[in-house]
């Protein structure tokens, strides 16, 4: 079963693929930290300092 939207993807992700089973598994995808354009979604981002290797740009996954 193959369910989208515009931030939601469960069907369609090799990694979520993988847990479907009885129940369907799916990804949110938001922009990080001050991508989105709406404002900051990580709020604690430059304190943990986690925007640095934040993984919108690693992996398959990456945001181009």
């Amino acid at each position: 079963m193959n369910f989208q939207s515009k931030t939601i993807n469960a069907g369609g992700n090799a990694k979520t693929v993988k847990g479907d089973g009885e129940y369907l598994t799916a990804v949110m995808y938001l922009a990080p930290y001050k991508l989105s354009g709406e404002g900051n979604l990580c709020p604690m981002a430059e304190l943990a300092a986690c925007h640095k290797g934040c993984l919108n740009t690693a992996g398959r996954g990456k945001f181009d």
